[in-house]
C-alpha cells in the first residue's frame, strides 16, 4: 500500500499563516509578561524576607496557613537563622 506523501504540483503550496500568526501572538505575550516576572521575583524574596522576620520579632502574631509554612520551614531547615532573627541586638 502507497501513502500519498505529496503531489506532483506543488507550486500552488501557501504560506502558513495562521501557524506564523500564532507564533507571533504566543512571543509577544512571552515578551510582555516576562518583564513582569522578573520584577515580580525580588519582590516575593523581600514579602518572603520581611514575613520571617516579623515573625521571629513577634511570635503572638497569627499567621496565614501559607505563611506560618514558610515560618516553620526556616525554622526547621535553617536554625541558625532562625535564631538570628529572632535576636533583638541583631545588626540590620
Amino acid at each position: 500500500m502507497l501513502l500519498p506523501t505529496g503531489h506532483e504540483n506543488m507550486q500552488a503550496r501557501r504560506w502558513p499563516i495562521m501557524t506564523i500568526g500564532l507564533i507571533v501572538i504566543n512571543l509577544v505575550a512571552f515578551l510582555l509578561s516576562f518583564s513582569a516576572l522578573q520584577k515580580a521575583s525580588p519582590e516575593l524574596a523581600e514579602t518572603r524576607l520581611h514575613i520571617r522576620l516579623l515573625a521571629a520579632m513577634h511570635p503572638e502574631l497569627t499567621l496565614s496557613p501559607e505563611a506560618q509554612q514558610l515560618v516553620d520551614d526556616i525554622q526547621k531547615h535553617e536554625p541558625s537563622a532562625w535564631a538570628l532573627a529572632k535576636d533583638p541586638h541583631r545588626d540590620l
